[in-house]
């Protein structure tokens, strides 16, 4: 019996310490070249996963070798592949509806829509089918991909100038509209083993998600426990998670707005470790490895419970997006003491261009503070300072 875990993404995660006591269990299908792989019980690296369906076919033929019984997954892009070779092979784990329940928007939606307030939403089929849209429910509208992350291929349409300049765009066939909704946007990340909440760290966008396509930069603050909004969106969850047909074992990533009229209206829901340095802010403040604890628990390790449940600090990130240009001059250093850690990914001299997703960023910033409205201010504070600072050269 064995274990199958499928890598789109995950560059530097190293399964022979995660997995140690299971390692000798290990059937990877991987596009990244992952460390010690000699040790897993068969390895294969698998040219653009995340684009082509070869490895489904190669699971199930793996399968007849080594008869799975776990099927592991935590790319966003896997979701629904994975269930399906669930389905097809009697496994338990999230099922191929449930992944679709988890990654297409609009079913998600429709799940959802009786008893969790959603935005007015469409499938669409054509730009016919916007135009009608919007003539019922008026603009602003969002126009965005039913599967895609990271905000990859979001437009916001506030008049028919707009729409007619998104109608030039090559149409894709995957798209939805929903009503556009103002407020604050908070996301949730969960861990949730055997039915039961483990972890739940709550958090406040900085900017909005979308501010990468006005070259603002994108943050997020973490709420400290003890913060009135805590509880409220820890009972929010339990009820898109009890509602939707969720697997029994995973991670969450929730986003949910929060509009003037103190309503929570779903934005979405992922089946999914949190990305950008969501992960990172969660350990620095909690002790907790969210993609560690997952993959321990889907494996049945026993996870070391020793995260902090009241701590004195939490955290927040700051990712600075690319623009077009060549980068010309750009800090080494950021002077604040609650400055914890300043990851620089670009070099002088380097040509880059406008970033396509809300997670691109030439660097990445994590602030602590008492408090989500202290982590605001010094991430404000520490994203002036920087721009003021870095020098570009404009095509």
């Amino acid at each position: 019996m064995a274990i199958l875990i499928l890598n789109s993404d995950k560059r530097n995660i190293d399964l022979t310490d995660i997995l140690k006591d299971v390692v000798d269990e290990l059937v990877v299908l991987t596009t990244p070249i992952l460390p010690n792989h000699d040790k897993f019980l068969y390895y294969e690296e698998i040219e653009d996963m995340e684009h082509t369906p070869y490895y489904e076919l190669r699971a199930l033929e793996l399968h007849k070798e080594y008869h799975f019984h776990t099927v592991i997954s935590y790319d966003e892009y896997d979701v629904q592949r994975a269930g399906r070779i669930r389905d097809r092979l009697n496994i338990s784990g999230q099922s191929e509806l449930s992944g679709r329940a988890y990654r297409d928007k609009v079913f998600m939606k429709e799940c959802l829509q009786k008893d969790i307030k959603v935005p007015e939403f469409q499938r669409l089929e054509s730009i016919v089918d916007l135009r009608d849209f919007i003539d019922k429910h008026n603009y602003p509208v969002v126009v965005k991909p039913i599967d895609y992350g990271a905000s990859r291929g979001v437009h916001v349409l506030h008049n028919d100038e707009e729409l007619m300049q998104f109608s030039r765009l090559t149409w894709e066939n995957n798209l939805e509209v929903e009503k556009f909704i103002g407020g604050t946007m908070y996301h949730v990340d969960v861990l949730v083993y055997e039915k039961q909440i483990k972890f739940v760290s709550s958090s406040k966008y900085v900017n909005g998600c979308l501010a990468f396509q006005d070259n603002l930069s994108v943050g997020s603050v973490q709420l400290h426990p003890q913060e009135n909004m805590c509880a409220r969106l820890y009972q929010y969850f339990e009820k898109v998670y009890n509602t939707l047909p969720s697997p029994s074992t995973s991670a969450f990533h929730l986003e949910v707005f929060h509009t003037e009229d103190d309503e929570l209206i779903l934005c979405e829901i992922a089946s999914r470790v949190g990305g950008g340095y969501v992960s990172d802010v969660i350990k620095a403040t909690y002790n907790i490895g969210m993609l560690e604890s997952l993959l321990q628990y889907q494996c049945r390790i026993p996870v070391i419970d020793n995260h902090i449940d009241d701590p004195e600090l939490v955290h927040g990130f700051l990712l600075i997006p690319p623009k077009k240009g060549i980068i010309k001059k750009i800090p080494e250093e950021i002077p604040f003491s609650w400055v914890t850690r300043y990851v620089k990914l670009v070099s002088e001299g380097e040509s880059l261009e406008d970033p396509a997703k809300s997670v691109a960023h030439i660097v990445a910033i994590t602030v602590s503070g008492s408090s989500s409205d202290e982590l605001a201010e010094r991430l404000e504070v520490v994203d002036q300072w920087f721009r003021e600072r870095v020098v570009w050269d404009i095509d």
